[in-house]
C-alpha cells in the first residue's frame, strides 16, 4: 500500500513538472516572437474583420511562398509537397499543378499577366530553378544549382528572371533559354533578389553583407554597398531608379541607382526582415523583428507612420501606387493598411506563421502563405487607383490650365488639394480647392508660382489618393 502511494506521488510530481515545462516553453516562445511587447494587447486585435475569398489546403506539408500577378487574376504558390500550384482568383481549385521532382519550392514569383512563373526548388541533394508557363503543366525549362534557391524574381513581361542561391551565386536568365545569360559569385549565401519591370536592373543582397546592383548586360556590378551585417531583403522600383534594402544591422537603406551611397538610412531596434517599394519609388514599407510595420516616403528617413503588431513582421508588400500595404506577422496575422493611416483597415488570423504575403497592383487582391494553406483575399470597398495629370505648359505662361484624372473605379466623388511642396498625405496644412465636388477636367485660372496638386477619390467606405503633380 505504501509503495502504491509513493508511486502515485511520483506520477503526480511528474505531471506537475510537465505542466510547468510546457508553460515555460510557451512563454519562452512568446517572448522570442514578441520582444518588448509585455503591455501589448494582442487579443484585442485578432478580430477577423475580413475573411478569405477562398483557402486552399496544401496537405500536411508546409507552404513556403506565394505570389499574385499584378492584375490580380492569378495566384501561384509552393511548399514542401513537391508541387507548385497555379490558381485563377475565381476558384481555390488549381488550374495547374507543376511537379518539381521531390524538390520543395522555397521561393516563387509570377509575371504581371500571370503567363510565366519562376520557382526555386530544392532538397538536401538537389536544387533547381524552374520556368513555368500558365498554358502547360510541363516546365519550359529547369536549371540546376549547387544549393537551395533562396529567392527568385521575374520581369513584368516574363522575359527576364533572376535567382539567388545558397551556393553564393546570383543567376540571370532570359526566358528563351535555361543557360544563364550570366552569373555572379557574391562570396556568400544570397538571401534576396529583385528585378525592374523591364528587366534592365537587378539587385541582390545576402550574407556577404552587401547590396549589389547590376545591369542586365553585364555580370559586373554597377556598384556594391557594404553594410555591417547581412542583407535580409531587397526591392527595386519599376524603372530601376530606386532600391531599398532591409538589413541585419537593424537599418533600412534607400538608394538611387546612380550611387552606392544611400539617399538616407533609418535605424530600428531589430533587423529589417522584409522590404518593398512602390512602382514609382515614392513609398517604402518595411517589416521588422522589432514588431513594427514602417511606411516611408522616399523624400525622408522619418517614417510617415509605424504600427506595432506585437510580434515580428515576416513579410510585407505594397501596391504599385503605394496606397495599400499588406503585412504578415509571424504568429499568423495578416494586416491590410491604407497609406494614409497606421490603423489597419482589415485583419485576419490564419493561426499559423505567415511565410509570405503579396498584393496586386491596385491593392484589390492580396494573398498569404501560412502553415498548410494558401489564402486569397479581395478588398473591393475603396476607390481604385487612378492617375492625375495636367495640360499645363512647363512653364505655364498665364497660369491657366486644367487638372485631368482618369476614372477611379468605385469612386462617388473627388476633392482637389494644393500645396507649396510635395504632398504625401491629406492634412489641415493643404489648401482644399474642391470638397468632393470636382470633375475632370478641373480648371485652374491665373495661378502664379510652383504648386503641387493631388486629387482624392471618395466613396462611402473610404478614399484613395492620386499621384501628386506639380
Amino acid at each position: 500500500m505504501l509503495k502504491t502511494i509513493k508511486e502515485r506521488n511520483v506520477i503526480f510530481i511528474i505531471i506537475i513538472l510537465m505542466i510547468l515545462i510546457t508553460s515555460y516553453k510557451t512563454e519562452f516562445y512568446k517572448t522570442i516572437l514578441s520582444q518588448d511587447s509585455e503591455d501589448f494587447d494582442h487579443d484585442a486585435l485578432k478580430s477577423a474583420d475580413i475573411s478569405p475569398k477562398w483557402t486552399y489546403f496544401y496537405g500536411l506539408k508546409n507552404v513556403c511562398g506565394i505570389a499574385i500577378s499584378s492584375d490580380g487574376n492569378y495566384i501561384t504558390g509552393g511548399g514542401n509537397d513537391w508541387e507548385t500550384k497555379l490558381f485563377h482568383k475565381s476558384s481555390s481549385i488549381p488550374i495547374r499543378s507543376y511537379t518539381t521532382n521531390h524538390l520543395r519550392t522555397k521561393s516563387i514569383d509570377i509575371s504581371s499577366d500571370g503567363n510565366y512563373i519562376v520557382a526555386g526548388a530544392g532538397s538536401a541533394i538537389d536544387s533547381k530553378v524552374y520556368l513555368l508557363e500558365r498554358s502547360s503543366s510541363t516546365p519550359l525549362w529547369r536549371y540546376q544549382t549547387d544549393h537551395f534557391v533562396s529567392s527568385v524574381a521575374i520581369s513584368a513581361d516574363g522575359n527576364y528572371l533572376v535567382a539567388g542561391s545558397e551556393d553564393d551565386y546570383i543567376y540571370f536568365f532570359q526566358k528563351s533559354s535555361s543557360t544563364p545569360l550570366w552569373r555572379y559569385n557574391t562570396g556568400a549565401n544570397v538571401k534576396s533578389v529583385a528585378i525592374s519591370s523591364d528587366g534592365n536592373y537587378i539587385v541582390c543582397g545576402g550574407m556577404d553583407n552587401k547590396v549589389h546592383l547590376f545591369q542586365k548586360s553585364s555580370s559586373i556590378p554597377i556598384w556594391g554597398y557594404s553594410a555591417s551585417n547581412l542583407i535580409y531583403s531587397v526591392s527595386i522600383s519599376s524603372d530601376g531608379n530606386y532600391i531599398v534594402s532591409g538589413n541585419g544591422d537593424n537599418s533600412l537603406c534607400l538608394f538611387h541607382r546612380s550611387s552606392s551611397t544611400p539617399l538616407w538610412s533609418y535605424s530600428g531596434t531589430n533587423y529589417m526582415y522584409s522590404v518593398a517599394i512602390s512602382s514609382d519609388g515614392n513609398y517604402i514599407v518595411a517589416g521588422s523583428f522589432d514588431n513594427n510595420v514602417y511606411l516611408f516616403h522616399r523624400s525622408s528617413s522619418t517614417p510617415l507612420w509605424s504600427y506595432n503588431t506585437g510580434y515580428s513582421v515576416g513579410s510585407v508588400a505594397i501596391s504599385d501606387d503605394g496606397n495599400f500595404i499588406v503585412a504578415g506577422i509571424t504568429v499568423g496575422l495578416v494586416y491590410l493598411f491604407h497609406r494614409s493611416s497606421s490603423t489597419p483597415l482589415r485583419s485576419y488570423d490564419t493561426g499559423s506563421q505567415i511565410k509570405q504575403v503579396d498584393i496586386s497592383s491596385d491593392g484589390s487582391n492580396f494573398v498569404a502563405a501560412s502553415g498548410y494553406n494558401f489564402y486569397y483575399f479581395e478588398e473591393n470597398y475603396f476607390p481604385k487607383s487612378f492617375t492625375l495629370s495636367s495640360d499645363a505648359d512647363i512653364p505655364d505662361s498665364d497660369g491657366s490650365f486644367s487638372l485631368i484624372w482618369t476614372d477611379s473605379a468605385g469612386a462617388d466623388n473627388y476633392s482637389v488639394y494644393s500645396y507649396d511642396s510635395y504632398i504625401t498625405e491629406i492634412n489641415s496644412s493643404l489648401t482644399l480647392l474642391a470638397d468632393q465636388t470636382a470633375n475632370s477636367p478641373y480648371s485652374m485660372i491665373e495661378y502664379s508660382g510652383i504648386y503641387y496638386y493631388i486629387v482624392v477619390a471618395y466613396n462611402e467606405t473610404g478614399f484613395t489618393l492620386s499621384n501628386c503633380i506639380s
